[in-house]
């Protein structure tokens, strides 16, 4: 089971999977990157992720984000 996640980390991995860079996400939530650092660190503990890719994949499981495009189909772990 993953640790939850704050609403301000919530709002984080949206914007992150939107594809926003770190200074992007400081400027939209109005935070320093300093911040932004921290909290993507808190995320990928959390979720024992290393990268933004792995990331997007885990945000795609538990769903907080929802995939549109008609061939994607959301897969769980073994």
């Amino acid at each position: 089971m993953k640790t939850a996640l704050t609403e301000r980390e919530k709002q984080i991995v949206q914007v992150i999977c939107a594809g926003k860079t770190n200074r992007q996400i400081s400027a939209e939530l109005d935070i320093s990157i300093h911040t932004v650092d921290e909290h993507i660190q808190n995320i990928y503990r959390k979720w024992n992720v290393n990268n933004r890719v792995d990331l997007f994949r885990e945000a795609l499981i538990l769903g907080e984000i929802t995939c549109h495009v008609p061939h994607c189909q959301t897969k769980t772990k073994d």
